[in-house]
């Protein structure tokens, strides 16, 4: 049966050659780099498949279907992690077994071949990589990969036409036709080209060691018949004795895998090694590749850097001017390129090895110099460092809103970022009111770790001299800023109305001249018996932090509230009393009207104040006779309704508000399992003394 078996599909044959497959006899670190790329290949394609049958290649699709990946799939942050780590390494390894081959000369007769075949696999794991990199539809993947596509377009006659192919689109950004263009070229191309090419390259490999073999033992015996010393054979790692594969070398193959798994899982693993794990996130932010929040066509990222196989190219790109970095993209790079496939013809003349050692060795000199100055400029680059920062903040919040209960809705992540108040609100603000305003903390103790303060430009050049000339605006739903207006220091300062035209209108004097002599009048003691029996207060300051705390509970409202006869619904009724009676000449017969009490026009209408209304009413039109009608001080109209001069949309300046009023969603703080457990013990002991 099994001679009828044989005879019709080899398997028996095929199966003792296979289990008799014999090897160079050598412990050589150069043979184990074949098996150590075999395996990178075959983790890529294990993990890439796992990752395609979850992928959908869609502008609004993409991130989305990594994200879930990423987050929902059990173990989907490791798979991820090794297929994009196990990328990386497999492109060291390569460019290591090509340098190893140059110095160790083992791309002459009879292994020219298999020397090509290695650099063929080194340019599709390059292709590969940069491919792979706009797939996941991140903020740093679009921006990246749009550059170096743009560089298309310096090429003459055809330029266009290729940049327009790789669009796929109309343009000028990539869309769902660029990225089904690019899961093509990753997987079926690159992918399936790799497969192809390192079948090739093994039997180029299998070939010459046979060859290899033949050839030295030849020698060895001609050497000897002749009585001379045996030349230096073709490749170091040749040999005369064979052994069985399935022998000890099969211990130091998987030695050598496992030495690449190791590594992978170390940059896999490394945030919980270096103990920089995020513990706002789940730890699937931290471990695996990182994924950076959506791409966003209508934006740019300029921080966006490549791999570090490209920090080279890209440091000496930026060496040369605009003009001429078609000669550093793709002139100089090829001419390269075309040395390494000439280096076996060129190893056969005379000095020709000791050329190609040379070269190389400058080369690689130069790589690893440019890689390092190319990292080293980032880092000491205030600019790319707060750019990075920024992405990583905003990565942080879009993973925060994808994990919301509300989810990603069909429209896409994008989407939850362009209707973020703490995403757009940021942008906004610096587009339209970081001019006149400016946003931080007046003291350490004001600073709230959601609220991250913005500084104008002009505020970081210590030589400017740049001044808010309106109110800072950070943080404002809260009794210590609401009582900085109710203060003649700070509201003079830069943070209120120091730089206004505010400065010595009627608030002022008010705090000066009134508000004083109607502290003085109190010091009576029959008018301090009848200001308390009246009005249960021990002194005016007393009355002064209720007013504070009653405009507080303003703000924290959606809306005024309604009236209940005379009085406003949901208003304490001794606060309102002393508000209006008590004679600070805030309202009343005073220059501010809240609810019923007071007139409209010689001041802000307090109802409602710095509640989400109130704030929106501001922000759109400032001018109106309920804010400061004709005494507003240069701050634009920025929406009417129904106007199509607004400068803003309405859903910009809703976002603005919840922005500045701090109504955004908040994830629950994550629980700390070492918090939990001092926690349960504390309570346990605790209930221990109790009971004795």
């Amino acid at each position: 049966m099994f001679q009828w078996l044989n005879d019709r599909t080899g398997a028996v044959t095929a199966w003792k050659a296979f289990w008799y497959w014999t090897v160079p006899a050598t412990k050589c670190i150069f043979r184990q780099l074949p098996i150590m790329i075999i395996f990178g290949f075959l983790l890529q394609g294990i993990t890439g498949i796992v990752m395609w049958a979850h992928y959908s290649p869609s502008s609004q699709t993409a991130w989305e279907s990594v994200f879930f990946f990423q987050y929902k799939i059990p173990m989907g942050w490791l798979i991820r992690g090794i297929h994009h780590y196990s990328a990386q390494l497999l492109v060291g390894i390569l460019m290591f077994y090509v340098i190893l081959a140059i110095f160790r000369r083992s791309y002459r007769k009879p292994r020219e071949f298999v020397f090509w075949g290695s650099l063929v696999l080194l340019l599709i794991a390059l292709c590969s990589c940069l491919t792979g990199d706009l797939m996941s539809w991140s903020l740093s993947g679009y921006s990246a990969t749009l550059v170096r596509v743009r560089f298309l377009q310096m090429i003459p006659v055809i330029g266009d036409s290729l940049f327009k192919l790789v669009l796929g689109g109309p343009g000028p950004g990539f869309g769902t036709y660029t990225l089904t263009r690019f899961t093509v070229l990753h997987i079926m191309l690159f992918g399936g080209g790799f497969f192809l090419f390192l079948i090739l390259w093994r039997f180029f490999d299998f070939r010459a060691r046979k060859m290899e073999v033949a050839l030295n033992a030849a020698q060895a015996a001609y050497d000897a018949e002749m009585g001379r010393q045996p030349e230096a054979k073709t490749c170091c790692c040749s040999s005369t004795k064979l052994t069985y594969f399935w022998s000890c070398q099969l211990l130091w193959s998987m030695f050598a895998c496992l030495v690449f798994l190791a590594a992978t899982l170390a940059l896999v693993f490394q945030h919980d090694l270096t103990n920089t794990v995020n513990r706002d996130l789940p730890i699937e932010a931290s471990r695996g590749a990182s994924l950076m929040s959506p791409a966003d066509p209508a934006s740019s990222f300029d921080a966006a850097r490549p791999e570090w196989s490209f920090r080279a190219l890209y440091h000496f790109s930026n060496m040369f001017p605009a003009n001429q970095k078609f000669t550093a993209i793709f002139i100089i790079p090829p001419i390269i390129a075309l040395f390494f496939f000439a280096i076996p013809i060129i190893g056969k003349i005379g000095l020709g090895h000791w050329l190609n050692m040379a070269v190389t060795f400058v080369l690689l000199v130069a790589f690893l110099v440019m890689t390092y100055l190319s990292y080293q400029h980032d880092f000491k680059d205030p600019d790319f460092v707060a750019a990075v920062q920024d992405a990583r903040n905003l990565s942080h919040r879009a993973v925060e809103l994808a994990l919301a209960p509300t989810g990603i809705p069909p429209t896409g992540a994008l989407t939850l970022m362009q209707n973020d108040p703490n995403v757009q609100g940021p942008i906004l603000f610096a587009r339209h009111c970081a001019t006149c305003h400016s946003f931080e903390p007046i003291t350490e103790e004001d600073k709230i770790a959601d609220f991250r303060p913005y500084k104008h430009a002009a505020e970081q050049d210590p030589n400017n001299a740049w001044r808010p000339t309106a109110p800072n605006l950070y943080n404002p739903i809260r009794a210590k800023w609401i009582s900085g207006f109710l203060n003649k220091e700070t509201l003079m300062s830069d943070h209120y109305f120091g730089n206004t035209a505010f400065k010595n209108e009627q608030m002022s004097k008010y705090l000066a001249e009134t508000y004083p002599e109607f502290v003085a009048t109190m010091k009576d003691e029959a008018m301090q018996e009848l200001f308390k029996e009246e009005f249960e207060l021990d002194s005016p300051e007393q009355g002064m932090d209720l007013i504070v705390q009653m405009l507080l509970d303003e703000a924290k409202r959606e809306s005024p509230c309604g009236m209940k006869g005379n009085l406003p619904e949901g208003v304490d009724e001794k606060q309102y009393k002393i508000l209006t009676e008590a004679g600070y000449g805030c309202f009343g017969t005073g220059c501010h009207a809240f609810y019923k009490a007071g007139k409209i026009g010689s001041a802000p209408d307090l109802t409602g104040y710095m509640s989400r209304e109130w704030l929106f009413g501001a922000i759109a039109n400032i001018a109106d006779t309920k804010y400061y009608g004709n005494k507003n001080d240069k701050m634009p109209v920025y929406y009417v309704e129904g106007s199509d001069d607004s400068i803003l949309t309405k859903h910009e300046v809703d976002l603005l508000t919840d922005w500045l009023r701090g109504t955004w969603y908040r994830p629950a703080p994550p629980i700390i399992v070492e918090e939990t457990v001092e926690n349960a013990e504390t309570v346990v002991e605790k209930a221990a003394e109790t009971a004795n």
